[in-house]
């Protein structure tokens, strides 16, 4: 999570929290018949406007909704200032 970035400014922590539902939604859908959600273009058409993301914490072993807003000008790289990877966060406590 960079400083001052819309992820930092939204209580996101590094290395612990893992975005696991957008608007509503499960990023990776265990239902056949519903399509995971395409995360990035999500972001792209969310520009500018309130997006609430399911976070879950490693740490607390917790889920959480955060309201982030994706920004192109808040003067660093990607429009959140995360790095984001497709990953399974079971054990990730244990790989710290």
């Amino acid at each position: 999570v960079q400083p001052n970035s819309p992820a930092s400014s939204a209580g996101l922590v590094s290395f612990l929290d893992f975005l696991v539902g957008c608007s509503g939604r499960m990023l990776l859908s265990n239902d056949e018949e519903e399509d995971d959600v395409d995360f990035v273009q999500t972001l792209k058409d969310s520009v500018g406007k309130e997006l609430e993301l399911l976070v879950f914490n490693i740490k607390s072993q917790q889920t959480r909704l955060v309201l982030l807003k994706p920004q192109i000008d808040w003067g660093g790289t990607g429009l959140l200032g995360v790095t984001i990877r497709l990953d399974d966060y079971g054990g990730a406590d244990e790989r710290l």
